[in-house]
């Protein structure tokens, strides 16, 4: 623990560093909605998404222009226990005078900061962001139940992606034919890329590191584990195998793991690290959908892409749409649930969109440029889960083909991915 001088020292340059770079960093916008007359006194507004996706950027974009003190205790000057936490506080006090807000970064690195935390978000306006598993809502709901509101910020959506590499995304300039071209291009780098905004600056190799970063301080670490190149086996296969059926059982019988506890376990603490995220199959009956295969998708695809070489392009726009829902869920903060589907002779619909037992959206995925290239399953499969969901909202998001067909009295809306991650259509229009 730094004396009283020196922690006064490291938290006025971590404040300036912070300044610095979002004055002369190229500064995305994000597009997760944050209203900053939303911070108030008895509930934390906590920021949380994965390691280095621009939680910190973000906050301090919001913050930037009016008073307020901050920490990053992802920070190897600082050795701060629970027990510490009141003289950061004075510290702030010391440098800022008595503000209001207080940005705590990374606070999860701290054992026990919860209950500091529920004590002062009565007396200030509190912001938190975190990245691993020790700010998962499971913990949160423990520790300050009904005293905090979520925002989940994940890596660059395409339209950010755009921006940052300074493409002009309005209309008319996307829907000329030069512009198209390089359109297309930064569709192609996005989907081998990802978002994570470091790796569009240094490159792919940076992404390495993180995924390595993320494995052993948010999953080995945090949760002591043991068995850490079964762990490291488990991730490397459910990456190899994105957008595909997952059996807990099959991969306790790959990884020779007796027992479903420690499989499901470890995939909670994935899910918990935002390294990926599962989908259940929709059914009308809840047992249907518990003890069915779920699909599992990576939240980046620059994660997949250092861990697979094998470039499938289908699957790979199949989880660019998927994130890219997740992306909505949590943006809007729709109350919808996002599942997959299989019916009689294996038909599949890749996306369900649903509240509770109304289904809203149904949605395939195809590498596909014209209507000949389009399978027919794909088709069969939209019109058999129409029947059985009752749902008319057919989309079918292609590579770049476009047109609304009728089949068997059925509506189909064929979307190009570029379109359908540009624009507002994705949920209930």
């Amino acid at each position: 623990m730094p004396d009283s001088i020196q922690l006064m020292n490291i938290l006025k340059d971590q404040k300036d560093r912070m300044m610095r770079l979002i004055s002369n960093e190229k500064i995305i916008k994000r597009e997760l909605p944050f209203d900053i007359n939303s911070l108030t006194l008895g509930a934390a507004a906590i920021i949380l998404g994965p390691r280095r996706c621009g939680k910190s950027t973000f906050s301090f974009e919001i913050l930037k222009n009016i008073k307020f003190g901050y920490v990053n205790f992802d920070d190897e000057r600082l050795n701060i226990s629970s027990e510490n936490l009141n003289d950061v506080l004075e510290a702030i006090y010391s440098i800022e005078g008595d503000v209001d807000i207080i940005l705590f970064d990374e606070i999860q690195e701290v054992t026990g900061w919860e209950k500091f935390i529920s004590r002062l978000i009565d007396e200030k306006k509190i912001m938190i962001t975190g990245s691993n598993s020790r700010l998962s809502d499971r913990d949160l709901a423990n520790h300050i139940t009904g005293r905090h509101i979520n925002y989940n910020l994940l890596p660059f959506s395409f339209t950010e992606f755009l921006h940052y590499f300074g493409f002009n995304t309005e209309k008319n300039n996307v829907y000329s034919t030069n512009k198209k071209a390089e359109l297309i291009n930064l569709l192609n780098k996005y989907i081998d890329l990802g978002g994570f905004p470091l790796a569009l600056k240094i490159g792919r190799d940076y992404l390495m590191d993180l995924y390595n970063d993320i494995i052993e301080r948010d999953i080995i670490q945090a949760y002591n584990i043991k068995l850490k190149s079964k762990l490291k086996e488990l991730s490397r296969y459910i990456i190899n195998n994105y957008s595909s059926e997952i059996s807990y059982k099959k991969l306790g019988n790959i990884l020779n793991i007796s027992g479903n506890s420690t499989i499901n376990n470890w995939i909670s603490y994935f899910t918990d690290s935002y390294i990926f995220f599962v989908l259940e199959r929709f059914s009308f009956k809840l047992k249907e959908s518990i003890i069915a295969p779920k699909k599992v998708y990576i939240i980046d695809n620059g994660l997949i892409n250092i861990n697979v070489f094998d470039r499938n392009i289908g699957r790979l726009i199949e989880n660019t749409v998927a994130v890219d829902l997740l992306k909505c869920k949590n943006y809007s903060h729709n109350n919808f649930e996002i599942n997959y589907w299989k019916g009689y002779n294996n038909k599949e619909i890749d996306f369900v969109l649903h509240k509770g037992m109304k289904v809203l959206k149904l949605i395939n995925v195809t590498f596909s440029s014209s209507m000949e290239d389009i399978k027919e399953r794909e088709i069969n499969s939209l019109i058999s889960g129409s029947n059985e969901m009752n749902c008319d909202d057919l989309n079918i998001v292609t590579w770049d083909f476009e047109s609304i067909k009728n089949y068997n009295g059925k509506s189909i809306k064929f979307i190009p991915l570029w379109k359908w991650l540009m624009e507002d259509i994705k949920i209930f229009n």
